[in-house]
């Protein structure tokens, strides 16, 4: 019983994030984005990685699965563009876009997810899952590391938000590497980095 109840207290459910959160640029397959705001009735912001903002305009991003454009971005002014967090890795963009085009926005946690927090990458895999739970390893200056519970296919999810157990975005997810004892490490740029591109003036 004790074990029973053991497990159940520690058990992580999914956190409140709906699967129309996903984008994906139009005629560009399973690579990611998302809208964030920094307060509920605030301007909004896609984010995605530097390569998949650095098509040439008109962009448009679609709800994965479906045919309906729900965002064109803003026309006016440049992408704001992050150092690249890890060596080799591709830079955070951000752009603004029309607020009431923002369904689905999440909300930045407050604060940087602690080693052992669960942690979940929010991104399209080719197996069809799209909520992947993860726990983080540690955080190192610009990088977030993390490590997934389960083997999934994450080729190309650059650009997807990685969210705490409230759905609160704590970092943009930039790649996942196999180990040699088959962990499936993730890496992403941290809440700081995002924040300080999206308060840019």
């Amino acid at each position: 019983m004790i074990t029973l109840l053991t497990c159940l207290a520690t058990a992580q459910a999914d956190p409140p994030v709906d699967r129309e959160v996903l984008l994906s640029r139009e005629g560009g397959g399973d690579r990611s984005a998302f809208v964030v705001v920094l307060e509920p009735e605030g301007p909004a912001w896609l984010v995605a990685s530097a390569t998949d903002l650095g098509a040439a305009p008109p962009i448009r991003f679609v709800q994965s699965g479906t045919d309906e454009a729900v965002l064109k971005l803003k026309e006016t002014g440049p992408a704001q563009v992050s150092e690249a967090c890890a060596p080799g890795g591709d830079p955070v963009a951000t752009v603004g876009v029309h607020r009431r085009l923002a369904k689905g926005a999440l909300e930045l946690a407050p604060s940087e997810p602690s080693p052992l927090e669960h942690v979940w990458v929010v991104a399209a895999a080719a197996d069809g899952t799209w909520l992947h739970p993860a726990t983080v390893e540690r955080l190192e200056g610009p990088v977030l590391t993390y490590v997934l519970q389960q083997p999934v296919p994450l080729s190309a999810a650059a650009g997807a938000p990685v969210v705490d157990v409230l759905g609160r975005v704590v970092g943009v997810h930039d790649r996942v590497q196999s180990t040699e004892e088959g962990r499936q490490v993730g890496s992403a740029c941290t809440l700081t980095s995002l924040r300080s591109v999206l308060q840019r003036p």
